[in-house]
């Protein structure tokens, strides 16, 4: 992997990015379906988060900044796009290549905003309804024990 990267440094560069648009794959199939904002309100957003990361290595604090202010928009909006991992690779770039101060200003930040939008509230997307029991469900137990079985799932 790392001889690839110092081959093609321009997929080491556009690799998070990808991965950030693609996680936002179902919220832009919600949009389409017409739950929660519309198409070109989540695109946006996608971008948002997105095309900063393409400068996380030569500008780390304001990439965080940038998707920062992307997230208060989302949140302001009541839009969760599923590219908010964007803030993590940007606050891990933060981490690698700016001092100590300035890394524990973005972690408030940070921790700010995950509180702030962490706030209880009804699932509003389809994905959301899916996975968040679904999800819950399966972290609730360590994952080398099978499930429980059910009475009437098993024929009884």
């Amino acid at each position: 992997m790392r001889r690839a990267d110092l081959a093609h440094p321009w997929v080491k560069r556009v690799r998070a990015p990808l991965l950030c648009a693609a996680l936002g794959v179902l919220a832009l199939r919600d949009a389409a379906d017409g739950i929660g904002r519309g198409v070109p309100v989540v695109l946006a957003l996608i971008a948002g988060y997105r095309l900063p990361l393409l400068w996380r290595q030569q500008r780390p604090v304001l990439v965080f900044a940038l998707t920062s202010a992307v997230g208060v928009v989302g949140l302001v909006m009541d839009v969760s796009t599923g590219s908010e991992a964007a803030r993590i690779v940007a606050l891990l770039n933060v981490g690698r290549k700016v001092g100590p101060a300035r890394l524990v200003v973005c972690m408030a930040i940070a921790v700010a905003q995950t509180s702030v939008g962490s706030s209880p509230a009804p699932p509003t997307s389809r994905a959301a309804r899916s996975w968040g029991p679904r999800c819950w469900r399966s972290c609730r137990r360590p994952w080398w024990r099978p499930s429980p079985r059910r009475a009437w799932s098993a024929g009884s």
